[in-house]
């Protein structure tokens, strides 16, 4: 259940993300090999596992992504110094915590 926001041709999920280099998947369960495009990769916000990606297809097989779209959840864990987002998205999930803290 992959819950596309819309039924555009160019919108895809990101299904897999190492460094610079993302997978991502289509509302017909395609999967292409992605990169961001030069201004994303000086955004504030990079893409994570689960979230909505708009772009467009090229050499049949790969995709560039050019907009983030909005995130409806995040999941984040707490560091030292601010919250570290985990992955976006509306994906189901069960989250177990041990607090070490006394």
């Amino acid at each position: 259940m992959l819950n596309f926001p819309n039924d555009s041709l160019n919108t895809a999920r990101i299904i897999f993300q190492s460094h610079d280099q993302y997978q991502v998947i289509f509302a017909d369960r395609s999967v292409h090999q992605a990169t961001l495009a030069g201004r994303m990769q000086l955004a504030d916000t990079l893409p994570l596992i689960g979230d909505f990606v708009s772009g467009q297809v090229y050499d049949q097989d790969k995709f560039l992504i050019t907009t983030l779209l909005p995130r409806q959840t995040l999941l984040t864990r707490a560091s030292n110094q601010q919250d570290q987002a985990i992955a976006a998205g509306t994906v189901p999930c069960q989250v177990y915590t041990l607090n070490n803290k006394n």
